[in-house]
């Protein structure tokens, strides 16, 4: 099996403030999740379990 590519079909990286700093989301189709990156050190801080097949990430400011 191929590993996995980042292609934009794969990849949703958006930039969101998050007190004082940035963050990436990473939605991957392949193990289902949605990653919180460092853009700094590209340092995964958290893993987000999503349903099959992951299109698009929708936020909100709002608490």
């Amino acid at each position: 099996m191929k590993a996995p590519l980042l292609a934009p079909a794969l990849l949703c990286a958006l930039a969101l403030p998050a007190s004082s700093q940035t963050t990436l989301l990473a939605l991957s189709k392949h193990d289902h999740t949605l990653a919180a990156i460092d853009p700094t050190t590209l340092k995964v801080l958290y893993k987000l379990p999503v349903g099959p097949d992951p299109d698009g990430v929708a936020w909100s400011t709002h608490p």
